[in-house]
């Protein structure tokens, strides 16, 4: 029977005293000394060209054009640094075949396939947006995770779903395909951040990114997506038939607001990611109700309270 292995997002929050923060077991100690404003970075503009690259606009909401394509793969150094360097974290020994879903650049597949020559590593995706490589025993093909019968004929002894925050209108069908293209004993692995931030001490109450975040779950609610679904992974997987369910909940910090040099530094890279996200999720926000020129006001507060390091917001990962 196949098993899971997942990071997934909760609901709960810490209830641990302000600028001392124990979260999920990770240090989430304020920084005192960090000053407003003190990440910078060139402003991120909410319009531009909307490159979606084969990709059906009724399927997947963001864009998928260079801009996207460079902050998908800056999303993944953050993933890796969250991960302590790892790839995966499911006890899965010489996989033979591997199956990454929605494997956007690639990046992910290619690193497993170079770390895992004996592997033969399938990337899927709605589009052809990966990057040229040279690991012989990695391959991609555009496949919708969506259709009721896949067109595959090995069964796989890892699946790999990374970043599916806002795919798929019924994820629960998309794990139960999964699961019976697996075979037994095999591991099954999701990494999925909420939408439903957290702050450490009520400094996100107010602020233009709460509104920003409501509207962004509101629009995506609309187009059938829940951006909080990964509360759900575990459950749903257990109904299917997973057994051995590990679940992990990793806080990932907006900016570099927190003092633990670990966190602090993967505060700051993700400051850049969550800019380039303001860009991405525009037309998710606009689903909501508003305008064009609002969406683009709204963006403006919002990227500056992102840079702002006395907002001690985290995505639950």
């Amino acid at each position: 029977m196949p098993r899971l292995r997942n990071n997934v997002a909760s609901g709960t929050s810490s209830s641990s005293p302000p600028h001392m923060t124990l979260t999920h077991g990770y240090n989430l100690e304020v920084d005192t000394n960090a000053s407003e404003n003190a990440c910078s970075t060139p402003s991120e503009n909410a319009s531009g060209e909307d490159g979606h690259d084969g990709y059906q606009q009724e399927s997947y909401f963001l864009p998928h054009d260079i801009k996207e394509q460079s902050r998908l793969d800056s999303q993944h150094a953050v993933s890796l640094l969250l991960l302590d360097g790892r790839l995966a974290t499911a006890p899965v020994e010489s996989p033979e075949h591997v199956l990454d879903i929605g494997t956007g650049t690639g990046i992910w597949a290619i690193q497993y396939a170079e770390k895992n020559p004996a592997s033969k590593v399938l990337g899927t995706d709605l589009g052809e947006i990966q990057r040229n490589h040279s690991a012989r025993n990695c391959s991609f093909v555009i496949h919708d995770a969506q259709e009721a019968s896949w067109p595959f004929v090995q069964k796989f002894d890892y699946v790999h779903l990374r970043y599916m925050i806002s795919c798929f209108d019924n994820p629960r069908a998309v794990l139960q395909t999964a699961f019976d293209h697996m075979r037994p004993g095999g591991w099954i692995e999701l990494y999925d951040p909420s939408a439903e931030v957290k702050d450490v001490d009520g400094t996100l109450d107010g602020t233009a990114l709460k509104r920003w975040f409501t509207l962004m779950m509101d629009g995506a609610r609309s187009a059938g997506r829940d951006l909080g679904k990964a509360k759900y992974y575990k459950h749903w997987l257990d109904e299917i038939g997973f057994v051995e369910i590990c679940e992990r909940i990793i806080p990932l910090p907006s900016n570099s607001w927190p003092k633990e040099p670990k966190m602090k530094a993967i505060g700051r890279l993700n400051m850049h990611v969550n800019l380039g996200l303001t860009r991405a999720v525009a037309k998710l926000v606009g689903l909501a109700g508003l305008s064009d020129s609002e969406v683009e006001e709204l963006t403006t507060q919002v990227q500056g309270e992102m840079r702002d390091t006395s907002i001690h917001f985290y995505w639950p990962v």
